[in-house]
């Protein structure tokens, strides 16, 4: 069929220009036309006139699906490449950010230029405005191949951000370091790549949760808070660029950098919150599982207001030229982004006391061991959380060579210990000891094992050799461009590093692009890459090497091509390692990990160094990551910390619990017991747990005091009435008042102070009894205060005669004895209503007009 339809097309353009060559044609075997253009060994390509330029296109993801054969190099009209940077279709659409990582791009578009595709380039870049900086690098690379590579690509940004953004060279530096970053964090998991299970439809995406790939959020450190960490240092990065930034240059950069990295941001935020929400409401982690909730919550409302603002910017130019949501309806489906929904958030039911798990942990009962090397210097962490909705005091034990950052605190969601060791006092060889959390009461004494920790701490003596590692702590986990060998071959092929490809910073890649396929004696025929280990362990272990997901469809010379690498001890046997080579069987699922899972054992018979090879078979193939488990299992997805090794060794990091979880509590405060009743002259004690944030507001001081202190808010009676009380967090308020009753028919002294108000004083008369003077002078209301009425300008001037006037008997409770002055708050209508007399229990002790006033 095809052969009919090309002939007929160049037999029209024949009769219209004069000869079937007379302008230049082009051929794309696209999606399932490859298939048919490979059938029967390519016979097509075989077939087509010479003249017609042969494009291939990659898998829409990304990855080349072939390169040319030796024939398809020999013919006259050329070859070519068609690449997107974003998509519409299987295994999920990416059509948001133009989410295509420009390291992945330089390595394929330039395997395509090395074998041939060197006529005619065509991007297909989706929505333009956010594909402009990477359409600029492919025009780049399409006009000269060799102006940037994968060693100085980050020089094509330092320059684009001092042309476009006014940076200085330093600023343009910082930038191009965090596209770099940016690159290999969307390599790992694009922002589209997020979900879960849903069958889809014209609301909400489809998607397998059997290709989610979640980051773990239990090992090495909590994998998923660490990239969200890292993610929000690169955005903080950004930040600082873009606040020296003029208002139109705050435009550009905000469309064509910033909003992409704050919405990989918000989505990593958005999920991995959403996992830890759902795994600590298992936990029983009551507080923090709503706090994630929250976190969550917040990013998805931040993806909306981001998209919002984007289209406002330029009095509103690129409205709705950003858009996450896909919705088709003639298709009946949505090809944009899985957002969380409410119900997908769970809660859990308040116990009493507080949690507390390991890393590597996902429930509290788990046997897992905390384990620690000398050579790596590790950290592990344990999280101690609230079980109810109040704060809870914890202490730690554990053996003395086991380091903590902290032994004892009071915890509302949740806190994140550190543990280390003190090498300096343990032995060589394996040192076993515990960690033990404990509820503790409010002095700090022990109440209840909350749950216990085994650690287990291997010291060694041993120096390794030179360029070597050393399996520890159940791993051997090697980022592949950290060799200790490289080997050519006899016909020159070799392994050679591509900086900022894959997830780990840089992969190994087998050069050249055009060199044979080896097809046995790889001990002798094939380069090699060496990496020398020293084992503890003896057994029988698995592997598995991650390799990048390139695609080598297609035969050359009747062949069918493959993605074959050779894994062995060095003088064993050579495991070949068959990876996919086209769009079928595993292909979907390794283009949503972000790389394919290649699995190996190797045997170790005794303790000591082994050299592990890996031999080159296929040109092209490119891998990140070695890892071997010994006695661990690793359910990452970037896979465990680098082993300890000579040639290049940093310590595994710790995600950092989130400060707005360290700050959290709950909206509604004081729901559970409502209002509060005291007896005049009492204290009422009530649990609640809300930590030194809590700030306790009463605006009426002279019914009831209230102090909160060590979990307990005090309520303290004074005087009969009603207080309106407000406790305040940086999440949110709660009032409710204090009814004082009184059965003393006193005020309360408390801490040596007697606060007395006149402002309902004649409706309290059994607190105050009042009596009117023996010429009709009486107390009266006057808003706030009191006054004698009627003003007649009588007065009394003597002690005697004052017994006769108008008079309040206010009784008072007093605990403390000792000297007590007071002050009171009056004013005269005219010179000669200037006092009063006060006395107690019926003597009169001075005037109010008088120095003596105590």
């Amino acid at each position: 069929m095809m052969k009919d339809v090309i002939t007929e097309q160049r037999k029209i353009i024949k009769e219209i220009y004069g000869s079937e060559d007379a302008v230049p044609q082009v051929f794309i075997p696209y999606k399932e036309m490859n298939t048919y253009y490979n059938y029967n060994n390519g016979e097509l390509a075989k077939w087509l006139p010479d003249d017609i330029i042969i494009m291939y296109a990659e898998d829409n993801q990304n990855y080349l699906r072939q390169t040319s054969t030796s024939y398809e190099r020999s013919r006259s009209g050329g070859l070519g490449i068609y690449y997107h940077s974003s998509y519409w279709g299987s295994p999920k659409s990416y059509l948001w950010l133009n989410s295509t990582p420009v390291y992945l791009m330089y390595e394929e578009l330039k395997k395509a230029y090395d074998t041939g595709s060197q006529t005619y380039w065509i991007l297909n870049v989706g929505d333009l405005k956010p594909g402009e900086i990477l359409t600029e690098f492919f025009m780049t690379m399409a006009f000269d191949i060799n102006k940037y590579n994968d060693k100085n690509l980050t020089g094509f940004y330092v320059k684009q951000g001092m042309r476009d953004y006014n940076l200085s060279e330093n600023e343009a530096r910082l930038y191009a370091q965090s596209m770099a970053d940016y690159s290999r964090y969307i390599q790992t998991k694009k922002p589209e790549f997020f979900g879960y299970q849903s069958s889809g439809g014209i609301s909400q995406p489809s998607f397998s949760a059997s290709r989610a790939f979640p980051f773990s959020i239990t090992q090495h450190g909590d994998e998923g808070q660490i990239r969200v960490d890292e993610w929000n240092k690169l955005v903080d990065d950004l930040y600082s660029l873009y606040e020296k930034m003029d208002d139109d240059t705050k435009c550009a950069f905000y469309q064509q950098v910033l909003y992409a990295a704050l919405s990989n941001r918000n989505r990593t935020e958005e999920y991995v919150y959403y996992w830890k929400n759902n795994l600590y409401a298992q936990q029983g982690r009551y507080a923090s599982a709503k706090a994630y909730q929250n976190l969550s919550q917040e990013a998805v409302r931040r993806i909306d207001e981001d998209q919002s603002y984007f289209g406002a910017l330029n009095s509103g130019k690129w409205k709705r030229i950003i858009n996450y949501d896909h919705p088709v309806s003639y298709y009946g489906t949505n090809e944009g982004i899985l957002k969380v929904k409410e119900s997908m958030y769970q809660k859990t039911s308040p116990s009493h006391g507080v949690g507390a798990v390991c890393e590597g942990q996902r429930l509290p009962g788990d046997d897992v061991t905390l384990k620690f090397h000398s050579l790596a210097d590790n950290q592990r962490f344990i999280d101690i959380f609230g079980k109810n909705d109040t704060y809870e005091n914890y202490i730690i034990e554990c053996d003395d060579f086991i380091i903590l950052s902290k032994t004892r605190g009071q915890v509302y969601t949740e806190e994140r210990i550190i543990a280390s060791i003190d090498w300096s006092k343990l032995n060589d060889g394996e040192n076993y000891g515990f960690i033990r959390v404990y509820n503790a009461d409010e002095n700090y004494n022990k109440e209840g094992l909350a749950n216990e920790f085994k650690v287990a701490a291997y010291k060694t003596s041993i120096v390794l050799e030179k360029n070597s590692y050393m399996e520890a702590n159940g791993f051997v986990s090697i980022n592949a461009v950290n060799y200790t060998e490289m080997l050519p071959s006899p016909d020159g092929s070799y392994w050679g590093v591509v900086n900022n490809l894959g997830k780990s910073g840089g992969a190994v890649k087998a050069f050249p692009d055009l060199s044979k396929k080896v097809t046995g004696n790889y001990e002798e025929e094939s380069a090699k890459l060496i990496y020398r280990i020293y084992f503890t362990s003896t057994g029988t272990f698995n592997g598995v090497v991650h390799r990048i997901p390139t695609l080598n469809e297609g035969f050359e010379n009747g062949i069918a091509r493959s993605c074959h690498i050779g894994v062995g001890l060095s003088g064993g046997k050579v495991n070949i390692l068959k990876g996919n080579r086209e769009t079928s069987g595993t292909w979907a699922d390794n283009v949503m990990r972000g790389y394919e899972v290649l699995p190996f054992t190797i045997t170790i018979d005794s303790p000591g160094y082994y050299d592990l090879v890996i031999y080159k078979i296929d040109s092209s193939i490119c891998f990140d990551k070695i890892i071997i488990s010994t006695s661990e299992t690793d359910e990452s997805l970037t896979g465990p910390p680098v082993s300890p090794n000579n040639i290049s060794y940093s310590k595994g990091k710790i995600g950092n619990v989130p400060k707005e979880v360290l700050d959290f509590m709950p909206q509604v405060l004081i729901q559970p017991f409502g209002d509060v009743a005291v007896k005049a002259g009492t204290v009422s004690e009530i649990n609640l747990a809300y930590g030194p944030g809590l700030e306790v507001v009463c605006e009426n001081t002279g019914i009831a005091a209230l102090e909160y202190k060590n979990n307990k808010l005090r309520i303290y009676g004074i005087k009969e009435g009603i207080a309106n009380v407000t406790l305040k967090t940086s999440s949110g308020m709660q009032r409710f008042t204090v009814t004082v009753i009184d059965d003393t028919n006193a005020f309360l002294e408390i801490g040596g102070e007697v606060v007395i108000s006149f402002k309902d004083i004649l409706d309290k008369p059994y607190v105050f009894a009042a009596a009117s003077s023996d010429n009709i002078h009486y107390f009266a209301k006057s808003g706030d205060s009191l006054q004698v009425l009627p003003n007649t300008g009588k007065n009394w001037l003597d002690a005697a005669s004052a017994l006769n006037s108008p008079k309040l008997s206010i009784k008072v409770k007093f605990t403390k004895r000792g000297t007590y002055y007071v002050a009171g708050n009056f004013s005269n209508p005219d010179a000669s209503s200037d006092s009063f007399y006060f006395g107690v229990n019926g003597n009169v002790l001075f005037s109010s007009a008088t120095s003596n006033n105590r």
